[in-house]
């Protein structure tokens, strides 16, 4: 293995600081930048490279990272929100991720036990040269150099062979019609009404939700399986990679319903409420749904209920404010957004009367247009405000983006209740018999009058009571959603989905 060749390309921050940690860590300084191009400069001198001297040489390649987070998440995430666009080999890319191949590597010596997986552990372990007479960037790239080489003169053949390979995962999941995704990174104590609201705010239904039950609770975040309707809702969920939930990216990326079989048992459902999570000054937990909304929301995030006991005193903004930045004019956000933004960092929302016009969607996954959203029920509408053209709910009154009024409000709609609503004496009456013909219906009660029985819906293994297929737990005896529901199509008993054939 030699190195052919080393470059590197410095990336002037747009609206990040350079602080003093970042030149301690980094040894960039200021004078270094004054040059220094965009993101989309240093990805067009990439591809530059790898067309004339990679492709054009009919030579295959792949990326080897230190941890896959960067290459995976917070590339595609600058990318998207600078409207970068990325290189195929980029968005969909084949790498190694370092510390994996150690992690396989140790599986053919265990008598060998490492201290941390860092570069400069790894030299002394190994003693390997530790590169410093370069920059910072292209010593690590260097020293990478030598861990390879040290770890595939053994040549196991489970090490440095088999690379992580998103695109064929992607062409696999549309060869299948796949509606499952997978998340990670997500934090330890998120709840489904978190989830729900996250996928809502992005124009999505799921239809079921499992969290992978975590075994090693010291970990900082937890992964699980999304199955929607349609295999079309899941590929528009994929271009939520790195979007934030709360303040962490969350890694979306293609899955299948093979994985969710062999996953078995280790899948339970997500939480319904967060058990040691504290509420901080001025949080407060919304009468109508119960979820926990923070205390700068006068609206709840998951049902759009009115804080009971609003602040009377305006959230500061702690950060300073830059000539073109702007306040989000949803006002159950007034996220502080910088200049360069033209949708809502926090809750997409978007920027009025923007400097530049922008798509609603760009993603490398074909989303875009203005009216390309969920699938479009009876009642639903389009805000009838031009700058936003939202796609609504037929239960919304108000648009739920910009608030604008429902020009035709659906008046025989019936409002879902999304938290717990007590049980009437007749379950027949108001619930889930309306003219909204929706397969997906949140927070009904029971239909134990014979209502119809739709796809994904569910009989309580404990009460018989009927619950459709958005509820986890029994409404009327809170048992759990078993894994393989009764009577649903595309369901096997043994506790797997079914294969096509």
């Amino acid at each position: 293995m030699q190195v052919t060749h080393k470059q590197q390309f410095y990336v002037k921050p747009e609206r990040t600081p350079l602080t003093s940690f970042c030149t301690d860590v980094t040894g960039i300084t200021w004078d270094k930048l004054e040059s220094a191009g965009s993101l989309k400069d240093a990805i067009q001198a990439l591809d530059h490279y790898i067309k004339t001297e990679i492709q054009a040489k009919s030579l295959s390649f792949c990326f080897v990272t230190h941890g896959g987070w960067v290459l995976r998440i917070q590339i595609p995430r600058e990318a998207r929100d600078k409207s970068v666009d990325l290189p195929n080999y980029i968005a969909f890319c084949r790498m190694f991720d370092l510390k994996q191949e150690i992690q396989r590597w140790q599986v053919h010596h265990p008598d060998i036990n490492l201290r941390t997986t860092s570069l400069k552990d790894l030299c002394d372990a190994f003693q390997l040269t530790h590169v410093n007479n370069e920059t910072v960037g292209l010593n690590a790239c260097l020293t990478m150099v030598n861990v390879i080489r040290y770890f595939t003169s053994f040549q196991h053949s489970d090490v440095f062979v088999h690379p992580i390979d998103t695109n064929a995962d992607l062409q696999q999941f549309k060869k299948e019609e796949s509606k499952v995704i997978h998340l990670a990174g997500l934090p330890f104590e998120v709840t489904q009404g978190e989830l729900e609201a996250w996928f809502s705010s992005n124009g999505l239904r799921p239809t079921t939700m499992w969290m992978i039950q975590p075994t090693d609770h010291a970990k900082p975040s937890i992964s699980g399986f999304v199955l929607f309707y349609g295999h079309e809702d899941a590929m528009r969920a994929l271009a939520l990679n790195g979007r934030c939930l709360g303040d962490r990216p969350i890694e979306v990326c293609p899955s299948s319903e093979r994985v969710i079989e062999a996953a078995g048992n280790m899948l339970v459902p997500f939480p319904l409420q967060a058990k040691s999570r504290l509420l901080r000054p001025g949080d407060w937990n919304c009468a109508n749904c119960n979820f926990h909304n923070f205390a700068s929301r006068r609206n709840c995030f998951k049902c759009n209920a009115e804080n009971p006991n609003p602040s009377t005193t305006p959230t500061a903004h702690t950060t300073s404010f830059n000539p073109g930045d702007w306040i989000c004019p949803n006002p159950s956000c007034s996220f502080h957004n910088y200049a360069s933004r033209v949708q809502c960092h926090r809750c997409q929302s978007f920027r009025p009367n923007p400097t530049s016009q922008s798509s609603p969607v760009n993603s490398a996954y074909g989303s875009g247009g203005r009216h390309q959203q969920i699938t479009f029920r009876p009642g639903d509408w389009y805000c009838p405000n031009t700058s936003c053209g939202f796609q609504n709910f037929a239960s919304r009154a108000t648009c739920f983006r910009c608030h604008t009024p429902n020009p035709t409000p659906f008046n025989n709609y019936t409002q879902p209740s999304y938290g717990y609503t007590p049980e009437p004496n007749n379950y027949g009456n108001g619930y889930g018999h309306s003219n909204y013909n929706s397969s997906y219906n949140i927070g009904y009660p029971p239909s134990a009058s014979g209502g119809t029985f739709r796809a994904g819906d569910w009989y309580c293994p404990s009460c018989n009571a009927h619950n459709f297929a958005s509820r986890f737990q029994c409404l009327k005896c809170s048992a759990n959603k078993p894994y393989a529901p009764q009577s649903t199509p595309g369901y096997a008993p043994s506790g797997g989905i079914k294969r096509k054939a």
